[in-house]
């Protein structure tokens, strides 16, 4: 199915973004916090969903919240990832999954980053 190959493909360029980023976090600190200051802020990403909600072909206000409980989860990882905090139990539930169903990319995405 072709849109099942675009959103494998859309979750490993994100998957790679973040490991990009954790990549320049662990070299580069004063870099990092510049990504977190710059493209993390609050205000910021609120544009940024309300746009993409915008384009969407359903409720706009769904899939805002929708991308936003998303992100919140891959930046949570992320940041947990950062700190070098135990991510076992992530792993765990992440990595044993099947990736038969692209229907959750987020879980795509966070196997990306931490499998």
């Amino acid at each position: 199915n072709e849109m099942q190959t675009i959103a494998r493909e859309e979750s490993s360029h994100a998957a790679l973004a973040w490991r990009t980023l954790k990549w320049v976090c662990n070299i580069d600190s004063d870099a990092c916090e510049a990504v977190h200051r710059d493209v993390f802020d609050e205000a910021s990403l609120e544009v940024r969903f309300n746009q993409r909600a915008m384009n969407a072909l359903s409720d706009t206000s769904t899939v805002r919240n929708k991308l936003k409980e998303d992100f919140a989860k891959l930046l949570e990882v992320h940041r947990n990832v950062r700190s070098n905090s135990d991510m076992s139990h992530v792993k765990k539930s992440i990595c044993d999954e099947s990736e038969n169903s692209l229907v959750d990319i987020p879980a795509a995405v966070l196997r990306g980053m931490i499998c």
